[in-house]
């Protein structure tokens, strides 16, 4: 199915504005709450962070030993651009995977997982069965939507 001039350029606006604030809410989780400056290569101690609970300080402790994998790796994040382009590739995955699960749920391949959020047929049955395992945010989020 070929798009007119008018849906493309819709389409470019929209991806590019996802991909964007993707790129914006990557960094301010890493800069906010795990510690983590992509711009200036900072990286805070793990003892030195705010109070986290388990998953996040899990999290925070993974994105450092992810971080100690990059070939070349010095104390902090390398200044040249590997690690500013992190977010940026974070936010081109995340968005190919909502895209392709969207896709997925339009051709009645999936059951309907994203298209109604937290109502989708496919999270709520996630929800029943994960039960507390979803954690606070998402429970909370699902209960008063």
């Amino acid at each position: 199915m070929a798009f007119d001039q008018s849906t493309r350029t819709r389409l470019q606006r929209f991806v590019s504005d996802a991909r964007t604030l993707l790129t914006e809410e990557c960094t301010r989780q890493l800069q906010h709450e795990y510690g983590m400056d992509p711009a200036t290569g900072e990286v805070v101690e793990l003892s030195r962070l705010p109070p986290l609970d388990d998953t996040r300080w899990e999290t925070a402790r993974l994105l450092r030993d992810t971080l100690a994998q990059l070939p070349g790796h010095q104390p902090g994040w390398r200044k040249d651009g590997s690690a500013a382009a992190h977010c940026p590739e974070q936010a081109f995955t995340v968005l190919n995977r909502l895209v392709a699960l969207r896709m997925m749920e339009g051709r009645g391949l999936l059951l309907e997982s994203i298209a109604r959020g937290y109502q989708s047929r496919g999270f709520q049955l996630y929800q029943r069965l994960a039960g507390a395992a979803l954690g606070e945010t998402a429970m909370h989020t699902a209960v008063t939507s």
